[in-house]
């Protein structure tokens, strides 16, 4: 199962960024489940590698509101209000609105309960362009899985640049910590980005048949190939770069192979690393859930969720991988499956 995203040549057009829903396309026979930063230079190399996007990057600079408001309410403290005012009012669709969320139908949950009352009970700048707030709620009454009745404490982290809220889940240390998805992880960040590059299945293990089924544009596919590789390979500055040498990696990888390299209108068999020279990102919305390694048999298993907003909250798909360690230190996916499909699409953005 793919991940379709919005192209990125329109964003960079538009010169916008956009958060957009993952178009998914399944690719499971017999299944009806669907499922779905910025170029870095190494000096020799210019490959993007989107999980190296700073967080500067992930806002409009251009009209970012102030934190700071001289007495008068801020766009992050109206909005934080307009936040808890829709919650207490079971008003689903402004809610999802706000966090962005890829189906109104996501947040229908908080007309499943009764909001006595609400307090902003601490806030602070978080930086320029965002500000945390910590909620108390008290709920009289609850039938969602979100919510307890009873007391129970809320992290929300309001922001000035294309999502308004990074941030909405009941309080936990670990929350603020996650916000970095774990990047620096080589297990699950190898992971993510083979969902998100490649393409995130609900059962498959042989990827090279999946993918020479799904692609019908091969440029498509070759930037895809080309900013997976600079994500996850270890040695990734080392140039140039030939298609025989990308085709070496991506078969020790994931054992994809035969892939027409020579699509590409830029295409330079000795070094195919132009191709993605003056180019935008993308991400999803995804916190590491847990991985494992098994010393018998020598595999690792990761498990990763995928939201349907910006706020982190609600979870569409939770996919667990399973991989290898090859013997010059890249790892190579076995397989890929969906524990969990909620039936909401990812939610993912370009810039």
């Amino acid at each position: 199962m793919k991940i379709k995203f919005i192209s990125l040549s329109i964003c960079i057009l538009l010169l916008l960024p956009v958060i957009f829903a993952c178009d998914v396309k399944s690719l499971n026979p017999g299944s009806d489940s669907t499922i779905e930063n910025e170029t870095i230079t190494d000096g020799e190399m210019n490959i993007p590698d989107e999980t190296a996007l700073d967080e500067e990057d992930n806002i409009n600079n251009e009209e970012v509101p102030e934190v700071q408001s001289d007495g008068e309410e801020s766009f992050y403290d109206i909005t934080a209000k307009d936040i808890l005012r829709y919650i207490k009012d079971g008003n689903y669709q402004e809610l999802s609105e706000i966090m962005m969320a890829t189906n109104a139908e996501a947040y229908k949950f908080i007309q499943d309960m009764t909001v006595d009352s609400y307090e902003i009970i601490e806030e602070r700048d978080e930086n320029s362009y965002s500000k945390y707030f910590k909620i108390k709620f008290n709920v009289s009454k609850s039938d969602n899985q979100y919510f307890p009745a009873g007391e129970s404490y809320w992290d929300l982290i309001v922001t000035g640049g294309m999502e308004i809220v990074t941030l909405f889940k009941p309080s936990d240390p670990k929350n603020l910590e996650q916000l970095n998805h774990y990047t620096e992880d080589r297990e699950y960040s190898f992971c993510y980005n083979f969902s998100h590059h490649l393409g995130i299945f609900e059962t498959a293990t042989d990827f090279n048949t999946v993918i020479h089924i799904f692609y019908d544009d091969w440029g498509g596919i070759v930037h895809d190939i080309l900013h997976f590789y600079g994500a996850t390979s270890p040695d990734r500055t080392t140039a140039p770069l030939s298609a025989d040498y990308i085709d070496d990696y991506m078969l020790k990888t994931t054992g994809i192979t035969g892939i027409d390299y020579t699509v590409e209108g830029r295409f330079n068999p000795e070094d195919i690393s132009e191709i993605c020279l003056a180019h935008g990102g993308s991400w999803l919305f995804w916190n590491p859930v847990g991985k494992n390694y098994d010393e018998n048999a020598k595999i690792y298993t990761v498990i990763i969720d995928y939201f349907a907003d910006t706020s982190l909250l609600v979870v569409a798909k939770t996919i667990e991988y399973k991989f290898e360690l090859n013997d010059d230190g890249t790892y190579k996916m076995l397989s890929t499956d969906a524990v969990y499909d909620s039936g909401y699409n990812v939610a993912g953005g370009c810039i």
